[in-house]
């Protein structure tokens, strides 16, 4: 079935209650999840965990690949102003609604990573759960408006997940890479930030010039606090890990919820706190 950009958006936009209820499930089961592994074994999940990362990353792989499809269509035939302000440009140069709709559900799917963390018993830290919340949000956002930016969120999320979740699918089953590949990882999640805060101000400079772009104030004003708040995050961690990382200890830094396969934790874009 083929959905039109208006289905998309009227979906989301009456339907915000999924939203706010998945946000709502997500931070009962992280406080009482905790509380009920306390007592008990962390669980062996080394095979459901690699089945898991190498499900996400095949779907960020399709995601990327359709949108980057649509990237290059964009720059051959238009220009930046055409990507990043008008949501609906000729035919052959649209992937954003039916992709945009299953990209915004996997955020919601992608919650599922915690439940790993704490079946497993793994240190649960703040970026972790702020990040998915935020992401959900901000994706659920534009979906619901139609923002037109959402084009560069979708394709470079789906770019930079398909190797993160290759990653961890690799180091789940104890597969050993360089330090240099995580933190190659990081510096394009904090490559990401960057680009969206310039798509940020892109829109704001189109507007104030009294130009349409078909990105709302309210959207840009989420996108400007989700992606300051992930740059300084990220950054932060960089400089602990991969700067400061050789005076501290290796217990200090650890990834989502992955262990080398000497049980030690393995630094990518997350710190404990």
């Amino acid at each position: 079935m083929i959905y039109t950009t208006h289905d998309v958006e009227k979906y989301f936009a009456t339907h915000w209650s999924v939203c706010y209820l998945s946000i709502a499930i997500y931070l009962f089961g992280i406080y009482y999840g905790q509380k009920w592994m306390e007592m008990r074994k962390p669980l062996n999940l080394k095979l459901p965990l690699f089945v898991w990362n190498i499900a996400l990353a095949l779907f960020s792989l399709a995601s990327a690949a359709r949108a980057l499809s649509e990237f290059h269509l964009m720059f051959t035939k238009y220009d930046v102003y055409t990507s990043v302000c008008l949501l609906d440009p000729p035919p052959g140069c649209n992937a954003r609604a039916f992709w945009m709709a299953l990209f915004t559900f996997s955020k919601i799917v992608e919650l599922g990573d915690t439940a790993f963390i704490i079946l497993r018993k793994r240190r649960l830290i703040f970026l972790h759960w702020y990040h998915h919340i935020t992401v959900l949000y901000l994706s659920w956002t534009a979906a619901a408006e139609g923002s037109a930016a959402a084009r560069y969120f979708l394709s470079i999320n789906a770019f930079i997940h398909l190797l993160m979740y290759t990653y961890f699918a690799l180091q789940s089953i104890g597969i050993k890479t360089k330090k240099t590949v995580s933190m190659t990882i990081t510096l394009l999640q904090i490559s990401q930030m960057v680009a969206g805060l310039f798509v940020v101000y892109y829109s704001v400079k189109q507007l104030w010039n009294g130009r349409a772009c078909e990105n709302s104030w309210h959207f840009i004003r989420i996108s400007l606090i989700v992606y300051a708040s992930y740059l300084l995050l990220f950054a932060h961690f960089f400089y602990k890990a991969y700067i400061l990382g050789k005076k501290k200890s290796p217990s200090e830094f650890t990834i989502i919820d992955n262990r080398d396969s000497n049980g030690n934790f393995i630094t990518l874009g997350k710190k404990v706190i």
